[in-house]
């Protein structure tokens, strides 16, 4: 399962720079990492809860748990790097962008966990993605002209 959960976490880092390095917009590359999280998210979430299950019982070694977080917290830092790009580009609001980017990756993974729980066969993908989009990029309050 460690290996597993190794090979996933890497190729996901790995999409994710060769994202990084092919957007020059950091909106763009944004957009292209809300989709590819969620397809991270909706293919690895049983095998991270396995994962984290046996984490939890404490039955895993404590050096694999800090790889797994290592990793992870390199993909923050590469979503976070985004998000500074944009900042400095006056695309995004000011806040700490490591902040921002966990908030962005939980309500990724809050949808496709919704996905699992709801045991459905066939994901809500597009619908998803989109809103996800939707609030990030818009925000949730209606904007008034006065």
């Amino acid at each position: 399962m460690y290996y597993l959960i190794i090979q996933a976490i890497e190729k996901a880092n790995d999409n994710l720079r060769n994202v990084i390095a092919q957007q020059t917009d950091a909106y763009k590359a944004l957009n292209v990492y809300i989709s590819q999280q969620y397809d991270y998210y909706i293919t690895v979430n049983r095998l991270f809860l396995s994962y984290l299950r046996l984490a939890l019982e404490g039955t895993l070694k404590a050096e694999w748990i800090d790889v797994t977080n290592t990793l992870r917290e390199r993909r923050q830092e590469y979503v976070a790097g985004i998000i500074s790009r944009g900042q400095a580009e006056s695309i995004f609001i000011e806040a700490d962008s490591m902040q921002l980017a966990r908030a962005l990756r939980n309500v990724i993974r809050g949808f496709t966990m919704e996905q699992l729980e709801s045991q459905r066969k066939e994901p809500r993908h597009t619908n998803d993605i989109e809103l996800i989009k939707a609030v990030i990029f818009a925000g949730i309050l209606r904007k008034n002209d006065s």
